[in-house]
């Protein structure tokens, strides 16, 4: 798993739940295998890296 130093483990699975106990409360139900939410966040943390990197290279002047 690639945290890229976006969030901590500890905050990654600590949103994991969170995100599970939203589903719970408005699916009605007990979600036991949260793999497909933190296979969710992974791409989330993903996508905000790349974002992270192409603006920091825009700052950095960009491509030359």
């Amino acid at each position: 798993m690639q945290l890229k130093g976006i969030i901590s483990m500890s905050e990654f699975y600590e949103l994991s739940e969170e995100i599970a106990q939203l589903l719970d409360a408005k699916l009605k139900t007990s979600l036991e295998d949260l793999s497909n939410i933190n296979d969710l966040i992974e791409k989330e943390i993903e996508v905000a890296f790349r974002v992270q990197q192409m603006e920091n290279t825009e700052i950095n002047g960009g491509s030359k």
